[in-house]
């Protein structure tokens, strides 16, 4: 590490404002970008000099030179930090595989600087000379690279490529890709080490941050994409239902054919007839918290459920309280969900019980935000579009690491 000697006055001075000015932005970014803040909790924060900008390395340290950052505003320096944050979160270097590493960082840089700066909104959050081309968007890194790839490692439409981070991958066991550095503030939470691990922290801090109500639209798509199961979680819940539901429901009689076991005793019962199915309540979540798209695949689940199983099925429509409850037979239309207020996951089994709706299992379709209460003893199995658990209850996952 230098010592003080070794620095200029005004390096001395930079240094002194980049320790102080830390906590302020670390504050800012977790009151209006939390995701990014509590990603950045799993890393080291240091200063030095041997980078010309910032740079993240593969053992969860993000460097900044503080000659750099003095002359970035304050949304510019969060900005950045959050830039470092998501290469590893999102897997930078698991999916280099073999290629370019110069290369394949741009390609990142790309990526991440279109999805920050929908985030962020606003222009004067982007330090000048950043990669950005829009001309990327909607591409993933893999995608972005391979264009690069063909025009020879160009495609930038940046003014400085320095600010490209040059610092991603530690070169042997020992070496700091960053040089000589000053560790400002030490990783707070865990550091992922694993990609299950990293998985897991990207989940959480999306759902704090959903549930402030601040999760960028960019991230959440990206969220999703980088989580999205890797295992058929329709035919999981199906596989549930059809063996954990086995009850037969027969409660019509008839005198055609008559009971057979007693028709050899010149004794003519009636027998019962009707439906070997489950009788199954759907409870569609609807509150604000819940986008239309996780509504409408709740909504298309529900229909080929039904359908495969040949049975009515009891279909409430749910935020804070239940809107609508009503039982619809395997091919009638389906009642379109309303809400859109809190959520409250209680009312909904109050409501079963105080109707008196016979069912076998309650399958709840939500992204978990709510008061779950105690358990009603009825068998429930929860479709998580989040990575929250329930604290009863079965449960699966849409479109998140099962």
């Amino acid at each position: 590490m230098s010592t003080t000697i070794d620095k200029t006055p005004e390096q001395i001075a930079n240094d002194a404002a980049f320790r102080e000015r830390l906590g302020g932005i670390t504050f800012a970014m977790y009151r209006s970008f939390p995701f990014f803040a509590l990603l950045a909790e799993s890393f080291d924060i240091r200063m030095g000099r041997d980078i010309p900008t910032a740079c993240v390395d593969d053992r969860g340290r993000i460097t900044f030179n503080p000659d750099f950052v003095k002359d970035l505003s304050d949304l510019q320096f969060i900005f950045i930090l959050a830039h470092e944050v998501m290469h590893p979160a999102f897997n930078y270097f698991g999916r280099r595989g073999s290629r370019d590493n110069g290369m394949w960082n741009a390609a990142h840089d790309y990526a991440i600087n279109l999805m920050l700066r929908d985030s962020f909104a606003r222009p004067d959050a982007m330090p000048d000379g950043i990669l950005i081309d829009d001309s990327f968007a909607g591409m993933s890194a893999e995608q972005i690279y391979e264009v690069l790839n063909r025009k020879g490692g160009k495609g930038g439409k940046s003014k400085n490529p320095t600010l490209v981070g040059d610092c991603h991958e530690a070169d042997g066991d020992s070496a700091d890709p960053a040089g000589e550095c000053e560790t400002v503030r030490p990783n707070r939470a865990k550091k992922p080490t694993q990609p299950d691990e990293w998985q897991a922290a990207v989940a959480a801090a999306a759902t704090r941050a959903k549930q402030m109500g601040r999760l960028p639209d960019s991230i959440e798509r990206e969220v999703g994409d980088f989580l999205k199961s890797k295992v058929d979680w329709t035919e999981q819940l199906r596989q549930r239902l059809r063996h954990g539901v086995s009850r037969i429901h027969r409660d019509q009689y008839t005198f055609s054919p008559p009971n057979r076991r007693l028709v050899h005793q010149g004794v003519y019962f009636p027998s019962l007839v009707g439906f070997d199915a489950p009788k199954i309540a759907f409870a569609i979540d609807t509150s604000g918290s819940m986008g239309q798209a996780e509504v409408a695949q709740a909504h298309a689940e529900i229909d080929a459920i039904r359908k495969q199983f040949g049975c009515p099925v009891y279909i409430m429509s749910c935020d804070a309280d239940v809107h609508s409850g009503e039982w619809v037979d395997p091919y009638s239309d389906l009642p379109m969900p309303t809400g859109g207020g809190g959520t409250d996951f209680r009312p909904v089994f109050d409501h079963l019980t105080t109707e008196r709706i016979p069912v076998d299992v309650v399958v709840y379709l939500t992204d978990g935000y709510g008061e779950f209460g105690d358990d009603p003893g009825i068998d429930t199995i929860w479709v998580m579009t989040t990575h929250v658990a329930p604290p009863w209850g079965d449960h699966v996952q849409i479109g998140v690491e099962a």
